[in-house]
């Protein structure tokens, strides 16, 4: 895991609790990619050598305090368990990955302490909930109940120098935490190309079916978006994660990892990783023989794909609304959807998209008996196929042109 650069740490005076809090959120994560198992569910699970008390976990997920190191090591081996089906050993790269993790939260966490007691302090935290709440360190304008001036007496002037000092010294603390908010909200630009260059690696793996290490590289590339708030590469992992499981066929797990990059793209407006998203839900129901949500999250694709440029979602949906007029024998929008789903990969380059499309518009002319035009689009397959370097396409289009004697 990266280790997180200078200008994303936040001041010492916040910087343990937002890392904690940024260290709860990958703990819950890593709950629900394993499954979210109740926490009844995790204390039986765990090692009876180191039990796992339900209170405890559940404070451990909610970020309340950073849990000892032995704890979490427990509770990161149970939870894995549930995903791998098998114990997993303290040996585990991912394991070991956690426990860097917790150094380095202990380690702002002995920052802070050293800091708070430099100033007097008690090494507590001590500040509102958020930025919002920052108002409430102001003292008030008026009095009780929106009156014009306090109820008693004026202060002694001493006094009152006091409170003036309290309260700009309150003001300066809100202004240190807006701005550390508002850093906490940018990711330095060498993160957010490393996360990048993690997620076109495992495209890169996934594209050559090597579904393990293509998933690891997007939880790797997840860990580090989540850390530093990179919501927009927090989408793309998650849609990369979807679609390891969904060609692992492991489709619920992918549907739950396709919601969350849904989510994500409605917060950041990522336009084309909703389409995508609408698009995955609608092939997810078309699995299902549910065709009346699927057509209904196709159309919706189509309609962000459309607007939004977003073509080579348009493509695919398009071919996938074939698909689904097969399955209700709607030949006229079979060929409809194909016809358009050929096109838009030809603009646009997809020769798999163009290729396949071809080949299962020529199975309509040949299914409705105009081999002439069966042929044409098989030979264009072909083409496309052989340029491409298309395997499937070229067998698919040889077999075409074999059967109707071309």
């Amino acid at each position: 895991m990266t280790e997180p650069t200078s200008e994303a740490r936040p001041p010492d005076s916040n910087g343990y609790e937002q890392q904690l809090g940024v260290f709860a959120e990958q703990l819950r994560y890593l709950h629900i990619a394993c499954g979210k198992p109740s926490l009844r569910e995790v204390k039986k699970k765990a090692s009876s050598s180191r039990p796992l008390s339900t209170a405890a976990v559940s404070e451990a997920l909610a970020g309340k305090r950073l849990p000892s190191v032995d704890f979490l090591m427990e509770l990161v081996q149970t939870l894995l368990a549930f995903e791998d089906g098998r114990p997993v050993s303290k040996d585990d790269a991912r394991v070991k990955q956690w426990r860097s993790r917790w150094v380095e939260v202990q380690q702002a966490k002995d920052r802070f302490r050293s800091s708070a007691r430099s100033e007097g302090g008690n090494g507590h935290l001590a500040r509102p909930s958020s930025p919002s709440d920052a108002s409430a360190l102001q003292p008030p304008v008026s009095g009780p109940s929106g009156s014009d001036g306090p109820e008693v007496d004026a202060a002694p002037d001493a006094a009152a120098s006091e409170l003036v000092r309290e309260r700009d010294g309150l003001a300066e603390r809100v202004a240190v935490l807006e701005a550390a908010a508002a850093a906490a909200a940018r990711a330095p630009d060498s993160v957010v190309a490393e996360i990048e260059s993690l997620l076109q690696q495992a495209a890169d793996r996934r594209g050559r079916g090597v579904l393990d290490q293509a998933e690891q590289g997007y939880w790797s590339a997840l860990d580090l978006a989540i850390q530093y708030r990179a919501r927009w590469e927090q989408g793309r992992a998650w849609d990369g994660l979807g679609s390891c499981r969904w060609r692992g066929g492991d489709h619920e797990t992918a549907l739950a990892y396709f919601t969350r990059a849904d989510r994500v793209a409605d917060e950041v407006d990522d336009f084309w990783l909703k389409a995508w998203c609408l698009y995955n839900f609608g092939v997810y129901w078309r699995r299902a023989h549910a065709p009346t949500a699927a057509k209904e999250f196709f159309e919706q694709a189509l309609t962000v794909a459309d607007a939004h440029s977003c073509y080579p979602a348009a493509g695919w949906t398009h071919h996938e609304m074939a698909e689904l007029a097969r399955e209700q024998e709607d030949p006229e929008r079979e060929r409809e959807h194909f016809a358009q789903a050929a096109q838009i990969g030809l603009d646009s380059g997809d020769g798999s998209l163009a290729g396949q499309s071809l080949v299962l518009l020529a199975r309509c002319a040949e299914r409705g008996g105009d081999l002439r035009q069966a042929g044409e689009h098989y030979a264009r397959a072909l083409d496309i196929g052989t340029r491409g370097h298309h395997q499937d396409v070229i067998r698919k289009a040889k077999e075409g042109l074999g059967r109707i004697g071309l």
